[in-house]
């Protein structure tokens, strides 16, 4: 599988620092589904899974903020008014 996203925290939609949700678009993954993997992976790794999230926080670029009205509906802005002659 290739993927040409690139790895990048998320800057909208995230819960916490977005790691899970950057995680999540790099490899084509529902955002919940790791979201839910990694609390059960830090419950079940006794704390090894917080630092490695931490490491991924810093390491991590975040992504562009895209435009305000496209973060806030989800979908993209309708087309400006074809001008008059």
């Amino acid at each position: 599988m290739t993927n040409n996203r690139p790895l990048t925290r998320r800057s909208e939609r995230k819960m916490i620092a977005g790691v899970c949700g950057g995680l999540a678009d790099h490899f084509g993954w529902d955002a919940n589904v790791v979201r839910i993997v990694a609390v059960v992976a830090l419950v079940v790794g006794f704390g090894s899974v917080f630092i490695a999230y931490v490491v991924a926080w810093f390491l991590m670029p975040k992504a562009p903020r895209t435009d305000p009205w496209v973060s806030a509906t989800g979908a993209t802005p309708p087309a400006p008014p074809a001008p008059s002659a």
